[in-house]
């Protein structure tokens, strides 16, 4: 397992996308974050949710992830808890 400051710099480089990005009202980004870049990464995505499952106060009973982006999140922190996990929908 990485350290805290290790797992954050991994997510950050793994998750960070560079070049330039045109946005739907006109503005440009140089870089912005794709968590499906950390979710794709198995070792990553099982090490960022045993991090979040450390975070988590002792009288959780389910794991919600919103759905397409929390579900791989909630998914990797219900299988480090043993918890299970319940997906949101709009």
């Amino acid at each position: 397992m990485l350290s805290t400051t290790a797992l954050i710099e991994r997510v950050v480089s793994v998750g960070t996308v560079t070049g330039r990005y045109a946005l739907p009202n006109g503005g440009t980004l140089t870089s912005y974050f794709d968590e499906y870049r950390v979710a794709a990464d198995p070792d990553l995505l099982s090490q960022t949710g045993q991090a979040l499952a450390a975070l988590l106060p002792p009288d959780v009973d389910v794991i919600a992830g919103l759905e397409l982006g929390g579900v791989p999140f909630a998914l990797a922190v219900s299988a480090a808890t043993g918890l299970p996990a319940a997906l949101v929908r709009k």
